[in-house]
């Protein structure tokens, strides 16, 4: 029978050793910048998510006014991919993404839009290619996002090399292959989806020295979100304990 003291012990160092264990994941996570796959960080997009959706939505309405302008060519882009894809969806990648890069040292502004526009651009490729290749090209879709190990970025250029592969082997021609984006719409697009998180409240632009002559924009977390998460991640330690067999 193992006695109160060995149980006390017992608890923590259990604890102890979840507190080490949650650290060394979450490091791993920025590492990888892939903080929405943390307990916080899928927590925050759960309350992010559909209020991002509906902001995007508003700006886009506003936007999309402005045709003339570079801004209004960036909303027109988004517009026509929320149509695609739908917006919440649009909303979905985007804000799991900015997630991704909270407090990670990538968080270069133009950096983290263009791997938003980048997700897109591959979605939208997924959705040309299973709609015209029919039901062996989706086949092939399902099994490849299906492969473990394997992070986002590689699965999506994964399934667009074995997917046009297989679609040249059938006798399609270079040019019926899916256009690839340009650089300025598919980082364009990112900077307007994320514009619409830094409007809300939810993010900041922030001007951060690179070196002696040169300063970027890094996305952070705005000052309430910073306070979300320190006081999440505190309260995830506090009740993290490990399970074993008691002796």
């Amino acid at each position: 029978m193992i006695t109160s003291k060995r149980q006390k012990e017992l608890e923590e160092l259990s604890h102890r050793e979840a507190v080490k264990k949650r650290r060394r994941d979450l490091q791993q996570a920025k590492d990888k910048s892939y903080i929405s796959g943390t307990t916080e960080g899928r927590e925050l997009f759960r309350n992010l998510f559909l209020p991002y959706s509906e902001v995007l939505k508003e700006r886009l309405q506003t936007a999309i006014q402005g045709r003339a302008s570079k801004w209004g060519q960036f909303a027109t882009h988004t517009h026509d991919l929320t149509e695609e894809l739908g917006v919440d969806y649009v909303a979905y990648c985007a804000m799991k993404k900015m997630i991704d890069y909270i407090d990670t040292g990538n968080n270069q502004l133009v950096e983290v839009a263009t791997t938003i526009g980048r997700v897109l651009e591959s979605e939208v490729r997924i959705n040309y290619y299973i709609k015209l290749g029919g039901e062996d090209t989706e086949r092939l879709v399902d099994a490849q996002q299906k492969k473990k190990n394997s992070s986002p970025r590689h699965k999506h250029l994964g399934i667009k090399l074995s997917v046009e592969k297989q679609l040249l082997d059938k006798g399609w021609a270079q040019d019926d292959l899916f256009p690839t984006w340009a650089s300025e719409v598919r980082t364009g697009i990112g900077l307007f989806l994320i514009e619409a998180a830094v409007h809300a409240g939810w993010f900041t632009r922030t001007p951060k020295r690179m070196a002696r002559n040169k300063t970027e924009n890094v996305l952070l977390p705005s000052p309430a979100i910073s306070q979300w998460l320190e006081k999440a991640r505190s309260d995830i330690d506090s009740w993290s304990y490990l399970s074993w067999p008691l002796e």
